[in-house]
């Protein structure tokens, strides 16, 4: 299945595209939001800024989508389970904070990780 390999490098292209978007707001401390509020934007971290664990994810996002290309349909769906399982922490963690990125991330991994694994065992 060709369309299978393509569609995990896809995937795995799409989450790391999606690992440099805004994951949450920043609060400076010395520098009100409302006043970035009068320009229509406020301070974000994405991926690169978050730290340990967001390096974590796009490693897991590169694994995924070599596990997808070889065919390793079981790890790739691990891979991407921990993927949304650390995306839910950062959810849980981040609160009112989050922005789009972060929700979408971990969307895009849990919908990999539920593919992956029904893919799997279709192929059994």
């Amino acid at each position: 299945m060709t369309r299978d390999r393509e569609a995990s490098a896809g995937i795995a292209i799409v989450l790391a595209v999606l690992w440099f978007m805004p994951w949450r707001a920043v609060d400076l401390g010395f520098l009100p939001r409302e006043m970035l509020a009068d320009f229509g934007t406020d301070l974000v971290q994405s991926g690169q800024h978050i730290g340990g664990l967001a390096w974590l994810m796009l490693a897991l996002a590169i694994g995924f989508g070599i596990a997808g290309w070889l065919r390793q349909r079981l790890l790739a769906a691990m891979l991407a389970g921990a993927g949304a399982l650390i995306g839910m922490v950062f959810v849980a963690s981040v609160g009112g904070d989050m922005r789009w990125g972060l929700a979408a991330t971990t969307i895009v991994f849990a919908l990999a990780a539920a593919w992956q694994g029904r893919t799997h065992i279709r192929a059994r």
